[in-house]
Order: C-alpha cells, then structure tokens, then sequence
C-alpha cells in the first residue's frame, strides 16, 4: 500500500516539475501584455486539486485501498502539502523579451526554454528540452499572473484490480511580480 501511495505522490510531483519548466508570453514587443509578462515573477499561491477515477485522493483510499478516513485525510493532506512546499514555495519564472524563459523550482532546480503567448493572451506555450506544454492564462496584470494547467494520466493501476486508474491533477498557481 505505501508503494501505490509513493507512485501517486511521484506522479503529481512529476506534474508539478512540469508546471515550474513552463510558462510564458510572446517575441511580439507591439503587444502590451508582454510588457506585464516580462521580467521575475514569484510564487505566491496555489489551487492543487488531484482526483483518482473521479474521487478525492481521500476518497479513492478509503474505498479503493481500504484505510481510515483519518489516515486518507492525513495523506491528502501531506501529498499536497508536498506539493506546493517541495516544488512551488520559493519558486520563481524569468520571462525575457527574447521570448526565452528560465524558472527556479522551490528545492532549487532551474530550467529553461522557450515560450509564446497566443494574440487573445489565454494561452502560454512554453518548449523546454523538446517537450511542448500549453497552460491557462487565467490573470496577466502588471503585478500578477495566474495560470493554470490540468494533466491526466492512466499508466497506472493504483489499486491492483488489473484496470488501470485515471489520475487527474489540475493546478493554478498565482504568481506576483
């Protein structure tokens, strides 16, 4: 059980790596969004919801791995404790005018690669090491960027019931300049 409990935690921290190698704005200097985007913005909140085949994580494991409610709570609770503490405290994301980006995760990893932002300033795409992510812009201000971003993944079988499990993580972080 601990083990189906660390895959689940490894797969929304994997999630979470995404979000902090990835974010953006545009070359495009004429456009006025991408002077509010550009410069360091900081980690400021976040909104982590994960489901299991439609169902809490506290849910799925009291009725999928048969423990406690209050243990299933106290998990929950830790995995997105981890979450935001472990990736999303003390991060930070650099975007240039060049149309590159840099970002600092929390345990203080850094990467970079590229991002655009499309004319109606709802969607970032950022490249980092060839992989392509699109994220949800939800608020561009002078001071404040909030974007958001929902994976799904069914690689694995959480439970051993032979059917493997949706997992569903979405994430909206907040960040001020």
């Amino acid at each position: 059980m601990i083990y189906k409990i660390k895959n689940i935690a490894m797969i929304a921290m994997l999630f979470t790596a995404t979000l902090l190698t990835s974010c953006g704005s545009s070359d495009d200097d004429a456009k006025p969004a991408n002077a509010e985007l550009i410069g360091t913005w900081t980690y400021k909140d976040a909104k982590i919801d994960v489901k299991i085949n439609n169902k809490t994580i506290k849910d799925y494991f009291v009725e999928a791995l048969g423990i406690s409610a209050i243990q299933a709570t106290v998990i929950e609770a830790l995995l997105l404790e981890e979450l935001e503490d472990g990736e999303l405290k003390g991060s930070t994301v650099t975007f240039n005018a060049d149309g590159s980006y840099s970002s600092k995760s929390g345990d203080g990893t850094v990467t970079t690669g590229t991002y655009t932002i499309n004319d109606a300033k709802t969607k970032v795409t950022v490249i980092e090491s060839g992989e392509t992510t699109t994220f949800d812009v939800k608020e561009l201000s002078s001071n404040q960027l909030t974007i958001g971003y929902t994976e799904e993944d069914n690689s694995e079988d959480f439970d051993d019931d032979g059917t493997n499990d949706t997992l569903v993580a979405s994430l909206e972080v907040t960040f001020s300049k």
